[in-house]
């Protein structure tokens, strides 16, 4: 099983969806909160399925946020999975 988010990008996206048409992989999805904000409790019930693999943007190029990353990787390392965290999108401002 590979864990995403519903926000992310077309690039995190279909690879991960040719994977499953090809392989047979699973894809969950960490929802998203009314707020714009993953919901953390949702991919704490998916980390419980054991997935292989947790993959997520770390600024949603759609919504501006900027998810935990670093919580989510610790996370994700806690429960067996390798995590990838796509930053193309990822924009520094500098004033």
């Amino acid at each position: 099983m590979v864990i995403l988010t519903e926000m992310e990008h077309h690039s995190n996206l279909v690879p991960w969806q040719m994977l499953a048409s090809e392989r047979g992989v699973r894809l969950e999805f960490i929802q998203v909160t009314a707020d714009g904000l993953l919901d953390l409790d949702s991919y704490r019930q998916l980390l419980d399925q054991a997935p292989k693999l947790v993959s997520f943007t770390h600024m949603s190029n759609v919504l501006g946020t900027i998810n935990p990353a670093k919580e989510m990787i610790q996370m994700a390392h806690q429960a067996g999975a390798i995590a990838l965290v796509d930053g193309a999108n990822r924009c520094h401002i500098r004033r």
